[in-house]
């Protein structure tokens, strides 16, 4: 479908070592005509970006030495999207509110699919994956001898293997393995629209805002900047990059959020924690008997 609509816009018989990113530019602003929304048009300028990609591969003798052209991109409110980082806290009680809230008279497919999600969205927190990679997992992507997990970037289409797996990720994986019955990690029988409202329901059991345009709200995809942002905190961008998937350290950094745990690591890498001022302020005090029992207990809160 995307395809045909761009190829609509074009020349008739035009070649495919033609194409320019112009024609991208005309592709957006056409659907922009129509009414579509940016983050749309860019997952579609995606689909076409990947077509182009893999042109060579599909006609190797008539496109040899084929560059695809480079792709256009629609401007995007970034300051609209919901971008907060999802604590541990928020996660587990999200996690459980899933596996247990129940609807008045909810199909049993919904309530089956409960389980599956609350798989999906802890896994997808703790390696930063974005919904559609999680959808997609193949058992054999996941090496147990080695450790090791691959995923296809939805974006990219470019591979990411994580190494070391903590033993969380591990129990996630057997579990939803071992619970489907296809060649999926994840046994998921409802719509996307279905995963995202049982997430929804989550957030507002535990009155955490869910949705794009909203106030400190959180989504599906804030799993990814939540990854990203823990991540950069205990590793340098290179390390970082390469279990996000991301091609630059400019991506990372826009992924990553600073915050007062962030800030404070920050000093105290370059100057020192000042609770080892402290304890050797409180040990002088206390070997001098200048403190009594209950200011000691005070001052080491």
């Amino acid at each position: 479908r995307i395809f045909d609509y761009f190829k609509g816009l074009l020349e008739s018989d035009l070649l495919v070592t033609l194409i320019r990113r112009s024609h991208y530019r005309l592709f957006i602003n056409a659907r922009r005509s129509d009414g579509v929304k940016s983050e749309t048009i860019n997952r579609e300028i995606n689909e076409l970006s990947a077509a182009f990609r893999s042109a060579p591969e599909i006609f190797p003798d008539e496109l040899d030495d084929f560059e695809p052209p480079p792709a256009a991109r629609p401007k995007i409110a970034r300051g609209k999207r919901a971008h907060r980082e999802i604590t541990e806290t928020e996660a587990l009680a999200i996690v459980a509110t899933t596996r247990t809230q129940r609807k008045t008279r909810e199909l049993i497919q919904r309530t089956d699919n409960r389980r599956v999600v609350a798989w999906m969205f802890e896994l997808a927190w703790m390696l930063g994956l974005r919904i559609g990679e999680t959808e997609k997992l193949l058992k054999t992507d996941r090496n147990r001898k080695a450790n090791t997990l691959r995923v296809e970037r939805w974006k990219t289409k470019t591979e990411t293997t994580f190494t070391h797996l903590p033993d969380r990720v591990n129990e996630i994986l057997d579990e939803a393995s071992a619970d489907s019955p296809t060649e999926f990690v994840f046994n998921l029988t409802c719509s996307r629209n279905t995963v995202e409202a049982i997430i929804r329901d989550a957030c507002e059991a535990n009155d955490i805002p869910y949705g794009r345009g909203k106030s400190d709200a959180i989504t599906f995809h804030s799993t990814r900047h939540s990854f990203t942002s823990r991540l950069v905190r205990v590793t340098d961008m290179a390390t970082a990059g390469s279990f996000t998937g991301h091609s630059s350290e400019e991506m990372v950094d826009y992924y990553a959020h600073a915050d007062e745990d962030s800030r404070r690591l920050a000093m105290e890498r370059m100057y020192g924690k000042k609770t080892d001022t402290n304890l050797r302020e409180i040990f002088r005090k206390v070997r001098g008997r200048k403190m009594t029992e209950e200011e000691f207990l005070e001052a080491l809160k």
